[in-house]
Parts: structure tokens; sequence; C-alpha cells
């Protein structure tokens, strides 16, 4: 309750040192489950989006069925880093070797994850045996047209090629693929907030994301509307 108090109160001072009437919030919800993400207690988790002053956002921050509240703003793809190689095999075992996956016998048998990035590319030898069940919160379609959704999936479950180990936890029988970012990379936090949802309605046990908010969008939008 204090952490996302605190947010909130970050955001309201952000809109009043920029003279902003109002701003488009994200709202999620605890209410009796019927359809959604269920919790203990029988509550589930909605999310609506409604336009509010900074008076009003902080009085709905408070109320005891209130999850969390925050500006709906844009997001983008948090891209890695490129460093050169001089060994292929060296470079794709490095993160298999880093997280000590090798030393370890978990394999991720039994766990679901939930990808939630640029969509993934289902047909790649590296997920062959692997059960995705794919959704698109971008209206792009479910493709990977960027390959950084289809990166991180082999980071986490990919199977062994041609004798090389690609993923940390090859185990993984099932995941679930979520794209929230656009062909472009970038997307908005009612898209994301729609992601896990799902997932946690899916029983996603670990949620991979590579976002970032983009704050200078956010005020680049914001100018526009005057």
């Amino acid at each position: 309750h204090y952490l996302r108090t605190a947010v909130l109160a970050y955001f309201l001072l952000f809109s009043a040192c920029l003279s902003i009437d109002k701003l488009e919030y994200l709202i999620v919800t605890s209410v009796p489950s019927v359809d959604g993400p269920v919790l203990s207690g029988g509550q589930s988790l909605t999310l609506d989006i409604d336009s509010l002053d900074s008076s009003t956002a902080y009085l709905r921050s408070l109320s005891a069925a209130t999850v969390g509240i925050a500006p709906r703003m844009p997001i983008k793809l948090v891209k890695p880093s490129r460093k050169d190689a001089t060994d292929k095999i060296q470079r794709e075992l490095w993160g298999v070797k880093a997280t000590k996956s090798l030393d370890t016998p978990y394999t991720g048998s039994g766990v679901s994850v939930a990808v939630l990035d640029t969509g993934i590319d289902s047909g790649h030898e590296a997920f062959l045996g692997v059960s995705l069940q794919q959704k698109d919160f971008t209206g792009d379609g479910l493709q990977d047209d960027v390959g950084h959704g289809t990166h991180c999936a082999g980071t986490l479950f990919g199977q062994t090629i041609d004798g090389i180990r690609i993923g940390v936890a090859p185990g993984i029988e099932s995941a679930l693929i979520g794209k929230v970012l656009d062909r472009e990379g970038g997307g908005t936090t009612e898209s994301l907030c729609q992601g896990i949802l799902w997932s946690v309605e899916q029983g996603a046990n670990v949620i991979s994301m590579s976002v970032g908010l983009d704050f200078p969008g956010f005020v680049s939008q914001l100018v526009s509307k005057g």
C-alpha cells in the first residue's frame, strides 16, 4: 500500500509540474471472482482505464479494492548491449554458464513461464516439443517482427540444437507468449498490464519482461496534447 501510494505521489507531482488537469490511469481492482485472474479468498483482478484529476486519482489509490493505480504510459523494448565474441560456442553458452544452469539438477520441468515481449517465432527449431500459448495485445498479430521475444524465449527454454545448449531451463514443457510490444518495439502500460493479468490467469509461475517506461515519449505525448 505504501509503495503504490509513493509511486502515485511521484506521478501526481509530475503532472502538477506540467500543469496537467487530468491523466489516463490504469486501475487494477480486486473484486469477487467471476472471471479474470483469481486471487486468494475468491477474489479476482480487473483492469479499468479512467481519466482522473490528481485528487481523484489519490483517493482511488486509498480504496481497499484498489490493487494498483498508475498513469497509462508508453513503454519501450530494453535492448541488450552487443559484445563481440571470438568463439561462437562460447558466445552461445555464456548465459547458460553465467546462471550456473549447467551445475544444477533443476531444468524447469513443471514450471509455467510467460514471456511478455515482441512475440515469438513459434516455428523455430529451438521450441520443438514446447507447447506455446500465444496472445497478441498490440493489434499487430502474433508474429515476432523484432526477434527479441524469440531471443528471450530461447534463453529461457530453448532446446539443445546441434549439441549446443541455449536455454537455462530446457525442461519447461509449456509457455505463455504475450505480445505486448509492436513491430517498432513500443507499447503501453495498458498492454503490459493486460499481459500480466492474462499470465496470472493462465497460471504462470514466472513472468519475463524486457521493457522500460518511456518517459521522454510520455512527455512528448503530453506536450502534443497541449
